[in-house]
């Protein structure tokens, strides 16, 4: 990887594991020293769970890759995310904040995440000849990502398109605006199970797919701790409790099949 995309993944990385340390710390805070008041304290742990996720799979990325080829799957979800991210920031920009700093460096971050993902598009650093030859993913596997970045897709579009409308179908309330937050997190699995489907190579999508892992499995931990006990016996919560496993034992089903898979390239 050339140094522009190791600072751009450590930026990210360094940034998520902030956000993500403070949600999940204080939950019930955010309406002193957050950009804006995130309610209920499940929804912000949800959230720093989702950054906690980010980080780990970005760091972690920094620390195992060797090549662009095993990261760049890694961008189209970044994008996609801060872009949702500063169109909900758009539409419920009276929820904001506007006089604290953070409130900038929000709209800042997420301008500069696209611009970078931008710039590494234009110029992606070069891979080894043929480094993916030969780690085809399956049929199979490749079906499995495709069912699983289409339902997830479905469910981005009902949250950030019909909020009021698909709200009810979560676990714990939704405002609008937390709604389409949410959002913009399954859109992070949507788009890196739809892109690891479309380019079919095992090379690629390894990486990722551990990160995506331990952020389902943050997902669930932050529904565990913040949700009352009778809101975990609600036939929805333990519905939600039963994807997000059923999401980690699929990711776990792929990466065995993995296992072991090397491409010509040696990566």
């Amino acid at each position: 990887m050339s140094l522009a995309a190791r600072l751009y993944l450590a930026i990210l990385g360094i940034v998520g594991l902030i956000a993500g340390a403070y949600l999940m710390g204080a939950p019930d805070q955010t309406a002193a020293s957050f950009v804006w008041p995130v309610n209920p304290p499940a929804t912000a742990m949800f959230m720093g769970a989702g950054y906690l996720g980010t980080s780990v799979t970005l760091l972690g990325a920094l620390a195992m890759a060797r090549s662009w080829g095993q990261v760049s799957l890694l961008i189209g979800p970044v994008v996609v995310f801060a872009a949702l991210m500063l169109s909900a920031t758009g539409l419920h920009a009276g929820r904001f904040f506007w006089d604290r700093p953070q409130t900038w460096l929000w709209v800042t971050l997420y301008g500069v995440i696209l611009a970078g993902a931008g710039w590494l598009a234009l110029s992606p650093p070069p891979d080894p000849p043929g480094a993916f030859r030969q780690a085809r993913l399956t049929g199979l596997e490749r079906l499995g990502l495709g069912t699983a970045g289409a339902s997830m897709a479905v469910a981005t579009g009902a949250l950030f398109l019909a909020p009021e409308l698909a709200s009810p179908a979560w676990p714990w309330p939704l405002t609008p605006l937390t709604a389409r937050v949410v959002a913009a997190w399954i859109a992070v699995g949507a788009t890196l199970s739809l892109a690891a489907a479309l380019r079919g190579n095992s090379v690629s999508v390894r990486i990722p797919l551990i990160g995506w892992t331990i952020t389902v499995l943050l997902f669930e931990l932050a529904a565990l701790i913040g949700l009352p006990a009778d809101v975990l016996n609600e036939p929805v919560a333990r519905l939600y409790l039963v994807v997000l496993g059923t999401s980690v034992l699929g990711s776990i089903w792929l990466l065995y099949r993995l296992q072991g898979r090397r491409s010509l390239g040696g990566i």
